[in-house]
């Protein structure tokens, strides 16, 4: 039984002497990570196991070749910038990495240029913008608001040249005149005119028709209008013995419900209903009224001296009226 157990005991001695001796090493292995360019190895024995990791490569960049983000070797050469050239706001910039280098070339300011142009107008203001862009790039730098001014009227026989409203200067003289073929337009019309003279100031108008009627009849200084109740052409015949001026104007619609002024006048164009009127007159001379409707003429007032009266006025259905008024001093209308 003894020489069994030896023998048992020479027979595993005898396998594990066969193990060592099969595998190369008489210890325990103690492995070091494998590497990019090594595989794992012992570091008692140098026994290697498996493969290299192999290297795990970086893009190359403007400034560094590619790099093994593992072990750092690098491998060729960097990419070198790609610039891009510096332009009026931004200086030369690298395409890749976005690094700059040097200083913007800033703008250089073109010729100004007019934009959004409103054409002036006879009586409107006109308007526009000057722009000024960057002769390189384009861009607006600057931009300021300009206005242009009004054309005024070019009148030529009573009309604008330009836009065609009718327009009538002021006409001045000194002495006696005549003065014919005056045209105007359609529509009611209103003569003023005024005198400096210290003598007999009288004017007449004769229409197209022929009628010739005296319109002022004064003496020395003078300011008042005169209805132009029809279509021209007119002729005035004026007699002075200093300066004088008139100038024709157009009736135009108002909503005016009373009048008031001094001296001879023409009322625009008002609606207004029928009733008792009231008309005052504050000074010694003459006072007539008339009223202009769809039916004619009416003397409404004729008077001399200060008054203050209510008249009766019919008024025709749908009718607009215009009142004329011959007076020496200060007077009121109130037709409501």
């Amino acid at each position: 039984m003894e020489h069994g157990r030896k023998a048992a005991v020479l027979s595993l001695i005898i396998a594990v002497s066969a193990s060592l001796l099969l595998s190369g090493c008489f210890h325990t292995h103690e492995w070091a990570e494998a590497t990019c360019t090594e595989p794992r190895r012992c570091t008692g024995c140098e026994e290697t196991e498996g493969e290299p990791l192999g290297h795990d490569w970086q893009v190359a960049t403007c400034t560094k070749p590619r790099t093994c983000k593992r072990c750092g070797e690098t491998e060729g050469e960097p990419l070198g910038h790609d610039w891009l050239d510096a332009t009026c706001t931004e200086p030369q910039t690298c395409a890749r990495c976005g690094v700059t280098e040097g200083k913007p070339l800033g703008h250089s300011p073109a010729d100004p240029v007019d934009e959004d142009i409103v054409d002036a107008l006879c009586t409107e203001d006109g308007s526009y913008r000057e722009v000024v862009y960057c002769s390189v790039c384009g861009e607006e730098l600057s931009s300021e608001d300009k206005t242009l001014k009004a054309l005024g009227h070019t009148t030529k026989n009573g009309f604008c040249e330009r836009c065609g409203e009718e327009i009538h200067d002021k006409i001045s003289g000194e002495g006696n005149a005549f003065h014919e073929d005056i045209a105007v337009g359609g529509g009611l019309f209103r003569v003023r005119f005024t005198n400096e003279g210290r003598g007999p100031f009288n004017v007449w108008v004769k229409y197209g028709d022929g009628t010739r009627l005296q319109a002022v009849e004064s003496w020395g200084t003078y300011d008042g209008a005169y209805f132009l109740y029809s279509t021209g052409p007119y002729s005035f015949e004026i007699e002075s013995s200093g300066k004088w001026t008139y100038k024709i104007t157009r009736l135009e619609n108002t909503d005016e419900s009373s009048f008031k002024g001094t001296g001879s006048a023409v009322t625009d164009i008002f609606t207004a209903p029928s009733g008792e009127w009231r008309f005052r007159h504050t000074s010694n001379g003459d006072f007539k009224v008339w009223i202009y409707t769809n039916k004619g003429r009416e003397l409404l007032v004729n008077e001399r001296g200060a008054c203050d009266l209510l008249v009766p006025v019919s008024i025709p259905s749908g009718s607009t009226c215009v009142l004329v008024l011959r007076v020496d001093g200060s007077w009121i209308v109130e037709t409501g």
